[in-house]
């Protein structure tokens, strides 16, 4: 038993989701299996609105990727915590 919080979904397969049926199930599954154990599922690699939605569709609650920001230096990072904070 790993202390866990978290099952994170590879960006190899949350690229594919949208174009091949194969990675569609297996991310499903991946997230239903993380469920059942009361998992959060975090999807690596998303680009496209379209990868968002069927991920939100299959039960992801978090991602990351392109889509959202692209990659920061650490110090961009802190300006933009320090920015969200009261």
């Amino acid at each position: 038993a790993l202390p866990l919080d978290y099952l994170k979904i590879d960006s190899s397969l949350a690229r594919d989701i949208t174009s091949t049926a194969r990675d569609s199930i297996i991310v499903r599954a991946i997230i239903d299996m993380a469920r059942s154990l009361d998992l959060g599922v975090i999807a690596e690699g998303v680009e496209t609105e379209q990868q968002l939605a069927l991920l939100a569709r299959a039960g992801c609650t978090c991602y990351q990727g392109f889509l959202r920001s692209p990659p920061v230096t650490s110090d961009v990072l802190i300006a933009l915590v320090a920015k969200s904070l009261p």
